[in-house]
């Protein structure tokens, strides 16, 4: 456990799959010394913000959007825990499979070992971590008060056909290898150098470059795969493919249907409120996936209205959303001020 100035610290949990690093900000210090278990249980009323990251860049994604949330008046009472995902940044990297259940199951560990008793939990997710967050949601009813999807992924692969080819033996682990982790790092580099941040370049080649034994606290005699193994299996076993069902399931939560005492079927609706916010330039997440998404939360069959027409219909479900102008997938990271005025919005008129 390793406490940091104002407030924050960081650990690691252990889960059956490995240990996950996670990170508290905002937190009461007792006369500098932290206890998490009894703080928690002695601090119940505080909300939490629950962070997930998407694929491939850990949870410090987080890291310029967390000071302006809770320097925020009407979120300073607000706690926020984010984590790093298996296979990523300072969490274990296990020899299992890479799919969206995996981090699912971890999420839901983490929550809780570290949320004892919190009844206000909001989760917040970005591009996978979005769909994580939903399925989240769909398993454990009663966690979240309010979801915030930001650019959420529904189905990486169907954009980039090309990915197919790592399904095949050799072909996948060469092309992992040697073209598309060296070029992500590349890209990694290029972009966050455009926005004045090159340090995060050089922070994510190190993080996923490295390469250490599993503990046996982690509950796993072997060692750890390399990011590269990492990534080929998040395509090979769907984390990154069609993520469909997630939202559908939440969509499924969203929109039950009950029967009254004279037997009429109705839909209950807007049962958790869902806000869903992306970059107007974002080539991950974009538009058409992005509605798709939002048809399914807001039990849209049909899409043949007028923009006006479907937003009534999606707010009247407790489902709404904002289209950020000339921003691109890296907004968290790129305009932070602009991510944090949208979150504030929406948290300050769902009134939690």
């Amino acid at each position: 456990m390793t406490t940091l100035p104002s407030g924050a610290l960081e650990e690691y949990i252990s889960l059956p799959r490995g240990k996950t690093f996670v990170r508290w900000d905002n937190i009461t210090m007792h006369d500098g010394d932290f206890e998490l278990t009894q703080e928690l249980i002695n601090d119940r009323s505080r909300p939490i913000l629950v962070l997930i990251h998407g694929a491939t860049v850990p949870s410090w994604q987080f890291d310029a959007i967390v000071p302006e949330l809770i320097r925020t008046s009407a979120l300073g009472q607000y706690r926020v825990l984010r984590m790093d995902l298996y296979g990523h940044g300072r969490s274990a990297r296990p020899d299992v499979e890479y799919n969206l259940n995996l981090f699912v199951s971890q999420v839901v560990g983490v929550i809780e070992q570290c949320c004892i008793g919190c009844p206000h939990i909001i989760g917040i997710g970005h591009s996978m971590g979005s769909a994580i967050i939903a399925k989240v949601a769909s398993m454990r009813r009663d966690m979240f008060r309010c979801l915030v999807l930001v650019a959420p992924m529904l189905d990486y692969k169907s954009l980039n056909p090309h990915t197919r080819l790592l399904s095949l033996p050799v072909v996948g682990e060469a092309l992992m290898r040697n073209s598309i982790v060296p070029r992500l790092i590349e890209r990694r580099r290029a972009r966050y150098g455009a926005i004045g941040k090159p340090e995060l370049g050089d922070q994510f080649a190190m993080e996923i470059q490295r390469n250490r034994q599993c503990s046996s606290s982690d509950h796993l005699d072997c060692e750890e795969i390399s990011f590269s193994d990492m990534l080929l299996r998040m395509f090979r076993h769907g984390a990154v493919g069609n993520q469909y069902g997630a939202y559908q399931r939440l969509a499924e939560y969203r929109n039950q249907k009950s029967v009254s005492a004279d037997g009429d079927r109705k839909i209950t609706t807007g049962l958790l409120k869902v806000h869903v916010m992306w970059g107007e330039h974002d080539n991950v997440a974009n538009e058409k996936q992005i509605f798709r998404i939002l048809y399914q939360l807001g039990g849209i069959v049909c899409a043949d209205a007028s923009e006006n027409e479907i937003k009534a219909r999606l707010d009247k479900s407790g489902v709404t959303y904002k289209k950020l102008v000339r921003l691109e997938h890296n907004l968290l990271l790129s305009h932070p001020e602009v991510c944090t005025d949208e979150i504030i919005e929406f948290l300050n008129k769902v009134s939690v």
